[in-house]
């Protein structure tokens, strides 16, 4: 038998055992968990990668849209990546098939599983380019000035001219005008309107859908004036009418009220408004998006009850819900239609309740919904809705035609005591005899977004920074050497290149002479073309600010600049800057390099490259009618520029005047208010062509046929490598 002590070593040798295998087993445990939660992680990453290369599959794909099939090759001939998001997806071409207008492209995405290891995931997808679509690519514009918010101006020129193609200004937000010389221009205003100093151009129109002042300014001729409600404290001038005030009323749908509208019309024996036949309303939905509409009143029929016909006078502006095709207008409350007027020669003045504190004004047309007070004052037709207060102690009113009112006449000389005396030509208490009220102006502003960045590969020259070193850098594409129509597509880096001259031919160069351009140009100080003495024809776009400091012998810039952030261009000696559809074929496509992506020189002499939508063929590919394009801002001093000025931000023209011969659209991307003043700003569209108003668009919904820029491109065919 074994002894105690024996018995004891047994014992514990046991529970040697046992501990040990409790410790292999959690051992073991603790590898399967850590195991399991690697191929997690690697699962993560795996999807990780997955996930972004297919997003990148569908940011090729957008990106070809805006390719030619002629273009294909030179995506291949390109030695950096066809796309490249640092850490994130790479692709690079990898075959073209011109005939077949097709395109391989190889596809990565990356994912981090530790700091250590990249997992990757690899899509071959082939792309096919149709040029189908009839729908235009591209939009036109057709108001001189588009700005977002408010407007100053106190000195200088502000002058906007009319063309065929293009006219007037529309403003978001206010507009103030004082002191200065005459603003020649009209247009339509989201807020108020006040004019204080300076003056108006003869004819001009001035619409808002706020409140308009008018004080001290130089008399105005033939001037018309419309808004919410409108208040004239100055004598003498011309008007040809002066409008103010609409209806409120609910929308009924049968016996619901589904939304309100602001509209002008006359109200028949039951309070429905009876639209006029001519003008625009604002309709408002009771539904979560509070759906709006603009209705366009010449296309509306309307019975005596008020019920309503929209046919296809409903422009949809923001919201999904449907207006019904049959609806009526309950009166609801009057809009606005304040109207207080010193005197002048007036055609039409027409609001709710008139105030006329002037003595001897003319008024062929004086139309009141509600009350008028007036003095004397030469009337030719006055209908009322309600009483009308004079001064009956020797300064009534002249009336010349038959008129009426709803109400009586009352005498402001007498406590408005009841006026009984006669008035030739007027008839009192007439039932119904309310001329309605005028509407007030709708403006239908169309803003213009900017994404500087997505017309990178519609650009020639692309200056941006090295991710890695910040070295500036410039990519030459879609550009040919005149002499031989050799492909000069490269990528400089401009700290160590010289590109005064490429092949012998001078290139681009700077320092009023055969200096570098650019060389010092850093991420925190931006680009700056300094003294330019040499530049070659085309589009050029810039990551970060740019700066053009001066122009040698003040040559003409032959380009159209695009930045992703603030454009200055400074008062130092300069010649004229010139979008390249703004100048002649042979200067642009003869030049020693030229645009090939803007160019066509199949045919002697060259021509524009053009493009295709149902309506016909153009002229001149829409990016090269933009003079200046920026997400951000524009500070600009005395240049003159041909071709539209496109900015995300807002301008400032200190020093001398700005002329543009194109449009201007200011605040696309943020409401940015500006002050014009010193030499001011004048912007002349008489002489563009239709072909020179379209601009490239940013709508992801627009997509067109065109012979440089295809309709859409689709994927064919899709393989994980």
């Amino acid at each position: 038998m074994p002894s105690a002590h024996q018995k004891g070593f047994a014992t514990l040798l046991a529970i040697l055992f046992i501990g040990l295998g409790i410790i292999v087993t959690s051992l073991g445990m603790m590898q399967s968990i850590r195991s399991h939660q690697e191929r997690q992680i690697g699962l993560q990453a795996v999807t990780q990668a997955q996930l972004r290369a297919w997003n990148s599959v569908e940011i090729i794909r957008r990106y070809l849209s805006t390719q030619s099939c002629a273009n294909l090759p030179t995506l291949l001939s390109n030695t950096q990546p066809l796309y490249e998001n640092k850490n994130v997806s790479k692709a690079s071409v990898t075959h073209v098939d011109t005939k077949l207008c097709q395109v391989a492209v190889r596809i990565t995405g990356y994912a981090a599983t530790d700091s250590k290891a990249q997992t990757t995931s690899t899509i071959n997808a082939v792309y096919e380019l149709t040029t189908t679509s009839t729908s235009s690519p591209y939009k036109p514009l057709t108001t001189g000035l588009v700005f977002n918010e408010n407007l100053t101006y106190s000195g200088g020129s502000f002058q906007v001219i009319n063309g065929e193609n293009m006219a007037n200004f529309s403003i978001t937000g206010s507009l103030s005008i004082s002191r200065g010389t005459t603003a020649k221009a009209s247009g339509c205003i989201k807020k108020d309107i006040s004019l204080s100093g300076g003056g108006v151009a003869d004819n001009a129109v001035l619409l808002s859908e706020r409140d308009i002042t008018i004080s001290s300014m130089s008399q105005p001729k033939n001037l018309s004036v419309s808004g919410r409600n409108i208040y004239i404290s100055q004598s003498g001038g011309s008007y040809n009418y002066i409008k103010s005030g609409a209806f409120k009323a609910n929308i009924k749908s049968g016996t619901t009220t589904i939304g309100t509208a602001i509209i002008g019309g006359k109200l028949n024996t039951s309070n429905y408004v009876i639209p006029h036949s001519t003008g625009n309303a604002l309709v408002t939905l009771n539904d979560s998006e509070s759906t709006t509409y603009y209705l366009d009143l010449s296309k509306v029929t309307t019975d005596a009850n008020g019920n309503i016909q929209k046919n296809d006078s409903a422009t949809l502006i923001s919201g999904s819900d449907s207006l019904p095709d049959t609806f009526s207008l309950s009166y609801d409350s009057i809009y606005g239609g304040v109207l207080n007027f010193l005197t002048g020669t007036v055609h039409t003045l027409w609001g709710n309740t008139l105030t006329l504190d002037g003595w001897s004004g003319t008024y062929t047309y004086l139309y009141a919904h509600n009350t008028a007070k007036m003095n004397s004052a030469t009337i030719g037709t006055l209908n009322g809705g309600a009483d009308i207060y004079v001064r009956a102690n020797g300064n009534l009113p002249t009336i010349q035609n038959p008129s009426k009112i709803s109400g009586i006449v009352r005498n402001t000389d007498n406590s408005n005591q009841v006026y009984s005396g006669a008035i030739n030509n007027l008839t009192r208490q007439v039932s119904n005899a309310s001329p309605g009220l005028p509407g007030i102006p709708l403006c239908n502003i169309t803003l213009i977004p900017v994404d500087a960045a997505s017309y990178k590969e519609s650009a020639n020259y692309v200056f941006y920074f090295d991710s890695a070193t910040n070295a500036p850098m410039l990519k030459i594409q879609n550009v040919k050497q005149n002499s031989n129509n050799m492909d000069i597509s490269k990528t400089y880096n401009l700290k160590t290149d010289d590109i005064r001259t490429i092949n012998g031919l001078d290139f681009m160069q700077c320092g009023w002479y055969n200096n570098h351009c650019l060389r010092n140009s850093t991420p925190s100080t931006g680009w700056n073309l300094n003294g330019i003495y040499k530049l070659p024809p085309g589009v050029l776009f810039f990551e970060g600010p740019i700066t053009v400091d001066g122009v040698d012998g003040s040559k003409t810039l032959y380009n159209s600049i695009i930045s992703t952030q603030k454009i200055t261009l400074t008062s130092s000696g300069h010649g004229p800057l010139v979008a390249p559809n703004f100048a002649t074929p042979q200067t642009i496509c003869n030049a020693t390099f030229y645009p090939s992506n803007l160019c066509d020189k199949s045919v002697t002499p060259p021509v524009f490259a053009t493009w295709s939508d149902s309506n016909g063929t153009y002229s001149g590919i829409p990016i090269a009618n933009v003079a200046i394009m920026t997400d951000t801002d524009l500070s600009v001093s005395g240049w003159t520029i041909s071709g539209s000025v496109i900015l995300g931000g807002s301008i400032a023209t200190n020093g001398a005047l700005v002329t543009i011969y194109g449009g201007l659209s200011v605040g696309g991307n943020k409401a940015s208010s500006a002050s014009i003043n010193n030499g001011g700003i004048l912007i002349d569209v008489s002489k563009l062509t239709k072909d020179q108003t379209y601009i490239p668009s940013t709508d992801e919904d627009n997509t067109g046929s065109n012979n440089s820029i295809p309709a859409e491109a689709k994927i064919k065919w899709t393989q994980y490598y």
